[in-house]
């Protein structure tokens, strides 16, 4: 099971940007967060799927074949998620519902039905 305190988006998030960024601090720069940060939820999902997808040494951060897999399987996900959120946002700005319109007397006169 994942952390609470870590929710499996930001996981992701942070693998995806340690791969693009070939690194956990340059990582940690893009999404605003430290660089233990973004070492922690690349290790949580580790355990989480039980499987390596970093090979970490002090200076640089490879892609594992399961990495590089997993990556390719995963990087289409944020921009999938940012769509939907943009498709369900403009869809409840649209007006719907019954519109109901109070007029005087003579409009009703002139238009009403006979």
């Amino acid at each position: 099971m994942h952390s609470m305190n870590r929710p499996r988006i930001q996981e992701l998030t942070a693998f995806l940007s340690a791969v693009e960024a070939e690194g956990f601090s340059a990582a940690a720069r893009r999404m605003g967060d430290s660089r233990s940060g973004v070492s922690k939820s690349v290790s949580a999902l580790e355990r989480r799927l039980g499987v390596q997808l970093l090979h970490r040494s002090t200076r640089v951060v490879k892609v594992t074949d399961a990495g590089r897999q997993y990556y390719e399987s995963m990087k289409p996900l944020p921009d999938e998620l940012a769509q939907a959120d943009g498709e369900l946002k403009s869809s409840a700005q649209e007006l719907s519902g019954r519109v109901r319109i109070a007029a005087g007397g003579c409009i009703c006169c002139r238009f009403g039905s006979s």
